[in-house]
């Protein structure tokens, strides 16, 4: 949530998840923001105000009919998700009132279709769970299926294939350690998150966000200090 932020953008990390932002400015815009694969910005106007809901990789599919890979490392404004009223005001974001106003547009839009678990789901909970580490031929056969029917879906209702998805989640906890951990090697940490080598996970950090782990554990140390003192 953002509101007239100066620093006229904002920073996007790979993460898969599927982010709706409603801009409050001149007029009221919805934009979806698709599973990101690699890091990017998000233009900021210093006259808008921002409020956005974030969805976990998957769950996207209950409210967007759109594939999703149409979405990937990229942005759109949409008109098939449900959206706020137009009487949505800046003034509104951070009121109470404003995320009950979410509850009810998402309710309406969920009460006219069953919500169930499915083999999706139970792929993503192994994937998370291990974050990353399994092969995808181990995890097509655990599920009976075929390679082509997963990434198809995984593509639909994710936005990545189910290799891309595994590369993230397993980069994703190798950062984490970073910030954690600080006193870690980066070979330890290469290690913890089931790299094949220190190597290996510095390809993966210079795929996802341009930098060496080094770089980036400087960087993310030095931003989590300057939270911490504020």
């Amino acid at each position: 949530m953002s509101c007239n932020d100066e620093s006229f953008a904002h920073p996007i990390l790979p993460d898969c998840c599927i982010d709706v932002v409603w801009e409050i400015g001149k007029r009221l815009e919805s934009r979806v923001y698709g599973a990101a694969t690699r890091k990017s910005s998000c233009a900021i106007s210093p006259d808008s105000s921002y409020v956005g809901v974030c969805f976990l990789p998957g769950q996207s599919r209950h409210f967007l009919k759109s594939p999703l890979v149409r979405f990937t490392d990229a942005s759109e404004e949409i008109g098939d998700m449900p959206d706020l009223s137009s009487e949505l005001q800046a003034q509104d974001i951070g009121r109470e009132a404003l995320f009950q106003e979410f509850d009810r547009v998402f309710s309406v839009s969920l009460s006219g279709q069953a919500v169930a678990t499915d083999w999706l789901d139970r792929a993503l909970d192994v994937l998370n769970r291990r974050h990353g580490n399994i092969r995808i031929e181990a995890l097509v056969r655990d599920l009976g299926l075929s390679r082509r029917q997963v990434e198809r879906r995984f593509l639909d209702a994710v936005g990545v294939s189910p290799k891309t998805y595994a590369r993230i989640r397993r980069w994703q906890h190798a950062s984490l350690l970073l910030r954690a951990q600080p006193t870690l090697s980066l070979a330890s940490v290469a290690l913890e998150s089931g790299y094949a080598d220190q190597s290996h996970m510095t390809r993966d950090f210079q795929r996802a966000v341009g930098e060496s782990p080094g770089t980036f554990a400087k960087v993310a140390f030095v931003q989590d200090s300057s939270r911490s003192d504020e």
